[in-house]
């Protein structure tokens, strides 16, 4: 600490002194900021140093104070003393501010890593007799999220071997660090698989660093993906994607030690004096380097913001449905009793996300925890109450909490801010909550709306279509046919005669119609689909005289937003203002809007009820609540006198005016367009909608709160996204290529997923197949029978669609689905491995090719042909080539015809 009895005149003797000497003290030059006396430079430290031999008659030492806390002396002890930076380095400032904690707070709970280095230094070591023993003794305390220790003693028990094998993968130097690390992660992955895991590995990055680290803590330092992504933005660099993130991050380490740490005599001075003598010496400073980053950047006390923008980044990446969810509402107060922090979440589906229902994360006081974070499942609407009326079963760490004059669910541990590992932890509760509440909640919401579906027939007026949506599931299911249904809803209007969906001939001449309209496009992604054909580019045109001229071109989906931002003209148009703010209030997060009265600026929060009229609450103490019906607004807007509620009515009669620029004249309004993206997946989307994906988020639309447009390459025109454009895109989930769907692209859209449903094929009456029988053959339990077997061999996504029997009417129609559509699919799924499908169609389908004399069929070369006796080939009956196929069943030969074949499949 720096003696209260140094004066200035002390300082100023000290100046001299570095005026005649120079710098007496070897550690005392300034890197980020200087003192500034009478136009001449000096470092803060050593001033302070010298100014203490003037002062006590010795020099201060250096470890009792650090240039932060001189830069502070010097200011307040006259004005005179400016103290100046001399750099713009956010770096340098970060190495001056982890000196002072060093000096301050020592290495405080953070010298373990050093120790538990010194300790374990090489291991594991994958030559030792029981590798098990050896990974599961190594204590790699907080390094490794718990999960991933769980599942790291997991598998060292059950599968030790299989796990060396890994390891070897890993710690082989001659592989390259990022094939090494996706290798090492496939490897554990099909070890976790192979012991009826379904959960995730959590042998992310961060686990494989540690891995790595304390095997050779020489060469590889421990990281987080939290500080690494915060050190990145401190120098202005693009964060990499999952998988490529440590390895990007050693190169900065590499750079942040050579050119920062390794110059700095006093940081290296500081450190080695706190490390004890039986740790790990840190000579490449790996574990400094990382220290601190983790420090300076990571723990410290966050703003709500900044750690839900680190859940964001980490959910998006997560293997799990939660990569899927979205965030909604925000309010960040602080920690303050009188105003609430929190964050609405909504689920995959979009269904659990709203007033009725919503994840949220929020800073609250419970019990012993006070201003902890707390995940729980809010319940805000008027009929709250049916969720605990009813009697959802709830898991072990959940629990009914007190909310809003009724009950909400909560996790029942709440996290400590200070927790290193807070944004994992708050994944895992989150996804605790989904996993055992999420169906339960869905279900309640959605049996509350069965009443006011309509037969399925007929188009569903009051149904929220999400702007950005993709139909995925296996082949045959129904994709393609269902975005028709789906484009023809969106676009319907009100004048409109309703559509019977049940005839699909009047549907299909509908959408015909639409697509000559321009109102729908239909496209089909594929590989060789380019920004050029889908945004604009420059393409030859040949003029009258045969001369070639190169000209900016419109693509598909410029075209749609041009045309969708083309407004017709309509009076009277308040039904349609009216029913514009039903949609925003819809498409706000928590379906409310908060309003403010026009005199006193009282906010009010306004919602949707049942009848579409607008209910309220006043936002104030006493708290007021009532109901603007809709003709009071209408007759407040033609004639400017209200009837009830006088503050509200006006204060939402403006925002109509402002928001939608509502006039009793007429207007221009627009109408929604469709454009449906067939195989979205197939196509590289990040080039082909290239800038363009951020401005077709619902919130980045044109004339939405966060609009966006950017300027076109080609063209150099303005351009953004109209809000009455949807994107509807369809994605076979047997297609490899569903792997390399980037991130940016599952945030942006609602996904829904569409199954193969066997029941589709006992209605189809009008192909008068009665109950899905054909010939005493069960359509429905055939389907049933496949996908089973196909789910075990492989996956849910790889199963057959209803629609391969949907137009079957006879035996005949059956047999040749099978044979032309059904048997080539199946042997595209398993590359022609006849026996996994013979265990899926039984022999009646797929039988053993035999050979009499397997020498004669090969051709006269010097190769050991024994080798091939106990090969087994396989091949399939043609049923539509041939009527019958003796088979072997049951040690007898059968003769089997195609009928024959199917009950043989069903056995």
């Amino acid at each position: 600490m720096i003696p209260n009895n140094i004066t200035k005149e002390n300082v100023l003797q000290a100046i001299n002194d570095i005026d005649k000497n120079g710098l007496r003290y070897p550690l005392g030059k300034s890197y980020v900021h200087d003192l500034l006396y009478k136009g001449k430079t000096y470092p803060p430290k050593h001033t302070i140093i010298i100014a203490n031999e003037f002062a006590n008659g010795q020099l201060l030492g250096h470890k009792e104070l650090t240039t932060l806390m001189a830069q502070r002396f010097l200011a307040k002890l006259d004005d005179e003393f400016k103290i100046q930076s001399k750099t713009n380095d956010p770096i340098r400032d970060l190495l001056e501010k982890y000196k002072q904690n060093l000096i301050e707070k020592k290495l405080e709970d953070e010298v373990y890593k050093w120790e538990l280095l010194g300790k374990y230094k090489g291991r594991p070591n994958i030559d030792a007799i029981d590798f098990g023993k050896e990974i599961s003794t190594i204590d790699y305390r907080n390094l490794i999220y718990h999960n991933g220790i769980a599942v790291r003693n997991h598998i060292s028990r059950e599968k030790p071997e299989e796990y060396r094998a890994a390891f070897r993968i890993l710690f082989n130097e001659e592989i390259d660090l990022k094939e090494r690390i996706e290798r090492f992660q496939e490897s554990v992955l099909a070890v976790y698989r192979s012991m009826g895991e379904i959960l995730h590995h959590h042998h992310d990055e961060r686990s494989i660093a540690t891995f790595l680290a304390f095997h050779n803590p020489d060469k590889y330092a421990l990281y987080k993906s939290s500080f690494y992504e915060k050190y990145c933005k401190l120098i202005n660099l693009k964060p990499k994607q999952k998988g490529e993130k440590y390895v990007d991050y050693l190169h900065l380490l590499e750079t942040f030690i050579a050119d920062y740490i390794q110059p700095d005599e006093e940081l290296l001075e500081l450190i080695n004096d706190l490390i004890p003598a039986d740790a790990y010496h840190d000579d490449k400073h790996n574990v400094l380097a990382q220290d601190i980053l983790y420090k300076m950047l990571d723990r410290k006390d966050t703003p709500f913001k900044e750690v839900i923008e680190d859940l964001k980044l980490s959910m998006a990446e997560d293997e799990s449905v939660l990569n899927l969810f979205s965030f909604g509402k925000l309010q960040d107060n602080g920690i303050n009793a009188k105003k609430d922090t929190f964050v609405w979440i909504k689920d995959a589906s979009k269904t659990i996300g709203n007033l009725s229902a919503h994840y949220e994360i929020s800073i609250r006081s419970r019990g012993k925890s006070k201003d902890f974070y707390f995940v729980e499942i809010h319940f805000e609407d008027t009929d709250k109450k049916k969720f605990y009326d009813s009697k959802i079963a709830l898991p072990e760490n959940a629990e009914w909490i007190d909310w809003q004059s009724s009950k909400s669910i909560a996790f029942k541990e709440g996290l400590n801010p200070k927790d290193d590992d807070l944004v994992e932890k708050l994944k895992e509760q989150l996804l605790y909550l989904e996993l055992n509440l999420g169906d339960q909640i869905r279900s309640i919401m959605k049996s509350e709306s069965v009443a006011n579906e309509n037969d399925g027939k007929h188009f569903d007026v009051n149904k929220i279509h999400h702007l950005n949506q993709i139909l995925f599931g296996p082949p045959g299911t129904g994709k393609t046919f269902n975005t028709i249904n789906k484009a023809l809803e969106i676009i319907w209007e009100k004048e409109e005669k309703e559509l019977d969906f049940s005839d699909r001939n009047a549907v299909k001449a509908l959408f015909d119609q639409r697509l000559k309209e321009g109102r729908i496009i239909f496209t089909t992604f594929h590989q060789s689909m380019s920004y050029e054909d889908f945004i604009e580019g420059i393409k030859p045109r040949t003029t009258g005289d045969n001369q070639v001229i190169y000209e900016t071109e419109d693509g598909i989906f410029k075209k749609i937003c041009t045309k969708a931002e083309e407004k017709e003209i309509k009076a009277n148009n308040f039904e349609d203002t009216y029913k514009l703010l039903l949609k925003e209030i819809d498409n706000t997060p928590g379906h409310k809007l908060v309003l403010e009265t026009l005199i006193q600026s009282k906010e009010f929060t306004i919602y949707k009820n049942s009848r579409d009229n607008i209910r309220f609450h006043a936002n104030t103490d006493k708290a007021y609540e009532g109901v603007i019906k809709k003709e009071v607004l209408a007759h407040y807007l033609k004639t400017g006198v209200p009837w009830d509620w006088p503050s509200y009515v006006k204060a939402l009669g403006n925002y109509l005016k402002e928001k939608y620029k509502y006039t009793q004249a007429e207007e221009f309004v627009s109408r929604n367009f469709v454009l449906i993206i067939d195989e979205i997946n197939r196509g590289n989307v990040s080039q082909i909608f290239g800038e363009l994906i951020t401005l077709i988020e619902d919130d980045k639309r044109i004339g939405c709160d966060e609009e966006l447009r950017i300027q076109l390459p080609y063209s150099k025109k303005e351009f953004g996204v109209p809000p009455n454009l949807y994107i509807i895109g369809t994605m076979n989930t047997a297609d490899r290529s569903v792997e390399a769907l980037d991130t940016a692209l599952r945030r942006r859209f609602y996904f829904e997923e569409i199954v193969p449903n066997s029941q589709l094929i006992k209605s189809q009456g009008k192909l008068k197949v009665l109950n899905g029988v054909i010939d005493d053959i069960d359509l429905s339990a055939l389907l049933n029978c496949i996908n089973k077997r196909i789910e075990i061999l492989l996956d849910k996504d790889h199963l057959i669609g209803h629609s391969f029997f949907m137009q079957v009417k006879n035996l005949k129609d059956l047999k040749e689905s099978f044979q032309n559509k059904i048997m080539p699919l199946l042997q595209e799924y398993f590359y022609g491995d006849f026996g996994k499908i013979g265990l899926i169609l039984g022999k009646g389908f797929v039988k053993e090719k035999t050979y009499d004399n397997i020498d004669a069929e090969f051709a006269s070369f010097p190769y050991e042909t024994s080798l091939f006796d106990e090969k087994k080939v396989y091949q399939l009956n043609d049923y539509t080539a041939k009527d019958s196929y003796e088979i072997v069943l049951e040690k007898e030969i059968e003769t089997v015809d195609f009928k024959r074949a199917l009950q043989i499949l069903m056995r």
